[in-house]
């Protein structure tokens, strides 16, 4: 789901586009809404509302979709979207019954404490093409994804064997994210401090990394897309993009687009080659 801000920033690049109201307020090839209009401006507050209601209505349709999508999960048992769900429940060091299918809980815990006990915080269950059915997950520390401890990956799969339906082969990927490396052409507009526009743009590709969906695809025009929204950039080109699984020394390139291994990526060596424009 596209956050408010993005939808902000994509509605004044459309507001400064329009060639209807570039001739009424006079704006120029390449400039920016800040460089008309101020924070408070009634222009401003306008674009800010109206985002504002489109980032609602999406949000409420995403929680639709997720609540039908987990319906069908409830009701459908043992399709990969259902694996997800049981790893997204998982309770850690708490015993689970297999009679009812359910983790023996003492006594009536609070959210705060179940939200500490489900330390999968990120879950996604998919077919592979050999027949496995493929499961990665992660917790989080200090809001950022990571791997589980090798006792907490021996429980879960412990776990995973007693509710996995018969002959069903499943591999379980519980990984550090994979290590994404680049290099890009930032041309920018030498009015603004070279260090300001590289550290938004270093800042922009964290921000697009992080925000990827557990497990989603990234792709190179997707990240140069997040980069053109940069104050002070003009052009960014992609020079290389690659990526490194953890473990191993292989580094990969991206051609396109890439699903990431580990089911999300660390940030690595990122290369900018900032130029005047």
């Amino acid at each position: 789901m596209r956050t408010l801000k993005e939808i902000t920033d994509e509605l004044k690049a459309q507001f400064m586009a329009n060639e209807a109201l570039a001739a009424i307020y006079g704006i120029g090839p390449g400039e920016k809404f800040g460089d008309h209009f101020g924070k408070a401006s009634i222009e401003g507050l306008l674009i800010y509302i109206a985002a504002y209601c489109t980032y609602t209505l999406e949000y409420m349709m995403g929680k639709v979709q997720a609540e039908v999508e987990d319906m069908v999960d409830r009701l459908s048992p043992g399709r990969p979207g259902w694996y997800a769900r049981k790893l997204r429940e998982y309770l850690s060091g708490v015993e689970w019954d297999p009679g009812t299918g359910e983790f023996i809980l003492d006594g009536d815990p609070g959210d705060d404490q179940l939200e500490r006990l489900r330390i999968i915080k990120h879950a996604v269950a998919e077919d592979s093409a050999t027949g496995q059915l493929v499961l990665k997950i992660a917790g989080e520390q200090n809001g950022e994804r990571c791997p589980l401890s090798q006792e907490q990956e021996s429980q879960i799969d412990a776990y995973i064997q007693r509710i996995k339906y018969a002959g069903v082969s499943t591999r379980l990927i519980n990984a550090q994210g994979d290590t994404f490396n680049c290099i890009i052409s930032i041309y920018y507009d030498p009015l603004l401090a070279r260090e300001g526009v590289e550290h938004d743009c270093q800042a922009a590709i964290k921000d697009y990394l992080r925000n990827l969906p557990f497990n989603g695809e990234y792709s190179n025009m997707a990240l140069i897309d997040a980069l053109q929204k940069v104050r002070g950039v003009q052009i960014a080109e992609m020079q290389r993009s690659s990526y490194i699984i953890d473990g191993h020394d292989e580094e990969i390139a991206i051609d396109a687009r890439v699903q990431p291994y580990a089911g999300y990526f660390s940030p690595g060596q990122i290369t900018l080659e900032m130029i005047e424009h």
